[in-house]
């Protein structure tokens, strides 16, 4: 699950479904930042966040002091995503997405997204793109691929239904298929890059599509 162990930080590869903090919804869960806690043997704090069914890099400070200073360098650095969405994208990028995402019910946040496809297939009718994210706003990959109408496969609050049961019955897929795979940033003086492999139970899908190779060139 540590992918590095520094002074100031440690990245991990968080799994899905799991949650970051403690939530009330789910009193008896063990979340990521405990699990970690207990492994180090000190407190950590998260610097950004994943959601709960999205697995991949996750950057926690091992000090208040540096919480600040890290957010800033990974805010001024790339993050990286890949997922695997509904349809045929026949654009390879980039594509640039920047439509506002809601807040709440009177505020609008701006938002950037860049989109490449990495491969698509005709049966089933699929595509894996890998998505970088300029701005850090919540469900930001989910709701700008649903607006190019390419929705992620298995997210049951911005995809399809139907085609989500499909997947679920034919090839098991189980879990939304997003995955934080990539952060690149400055920190210190010090460039760093940190990749996160796609875990078994994603893995063993993607597998199974003619485009898998052009998948791995990305964690080569």
């Amino acid at each position: 699950m540590i992918v590095h162990k520094d002074r100031d930080f440690v990245v991990v590869s968080k799994p899905a479904p799991l949650l970051v903090h403690q939530h009330p919804r789910f009193p008896n869960e063990y979340p990521l930042l405990q699990r970690v806690r207990d492994e180090l043997g000190h407190y950590v704090w998260p610097v950004h966040r994943l959601d709960r069914p999205t697995s991949g890099c996750l950057i926690m400070a091992c000090n208040r002091e540096a919480i600040a200073s890290l957010s800033q360098a990974l805010s001024e650095g790339k993050k990286y995503y890949w997922a695997l969405v509904r349809g045929i994208l026949t654009e390879k990028g980039p594509i640039e997405v920047r439509t506002p995402i809601k807040k709440n019910k009177l505020q609008y946040q701006d938002a950037h997204s860049t989109v490449w496809s990495i491969g698509s297939n005709t049966k089933p009718r699929c595509s894996m793109v890998r998505v970088q994210i300029h701005t850090g706003r919540n469900h930001q990959v989910r709701r700008h691929l649903r607006d190019l109408n390419h929705p992620i496969i298995h997210d049951g609050d911005h995809g399809d239904s139907r085609v989500n049961r499909w997947w679920r019955e034919n090839l098991g897929l189980t879990r939304l298929a997003l995955h934080s795979g990539q952060l690149e940033f400055q920190y210190q003086g010090q460039q760093y890059k940190f990749m996160s492999p796609f875990p078994h139970d994603l893995r063993i899908v993607l597998e199974k599509l003619p485009f898998w190779t052009q998948i791995k060139r990305h964690f080569n």
